[in-house]
């Protein structure tokens, strides 16, 4: 994360299928932008679960992708005419830490696995 990129919340529920051309096309289509300006772009599920950022790398886009595997990301409210909101580096942090926007304190989130399934290739160490 950079101070010198904006970051823009998506106003509406995305379709987590989409992928680079796909959400591409939410920014051109929906947003009225060019996805490679240098801005960053983010899109939440309909739950709230999962969260992916399109950025343009310069040479490239690049994606990043989190699905919570309990509780939610906080979205910040967007404008009263539905049209998304720039929010800064240090608020997208909190959004994916999962800090409270409001109050500061931690959204509830996963906490660790006890014991990984048979098979899945994870080994715990003591």
């Amino acid at each position: 994360m950079s101070d010198k990129i904006r970051y823009f919340i998506y106003p509406l529920v995305a379709d987590m299928r989409k992928g680079f051309n796909g959400l591409c096309g939410l920014v051109i289509n929906e947003v009225g932008t060019k996805p490679d300006n240098g801005d960053a772009y983010i899109f939440f599920s309909k739950d709230r679960s999962q969260i992916k950022i399109l950025l343009w790398a310069g040479d490239g886009f690049a994606l990043y992708y989190k699905k919570l595997q309990a509780g939610t990301f906080e979205v910040p409210p967007c404008h009263a005419d539905g049209s998304g909101v720039y929010v800064d580096d240090s608020t997208l942090l909190h959004i994916i830490k999962g800090v409270t926007l409001q109050t500061g304190k931690f959204r509830r989130r996963f906490t660790g696995v006890a014991s990984a399934p048979s098979g899945m290739g994870i080994t715990s160490t003591p």
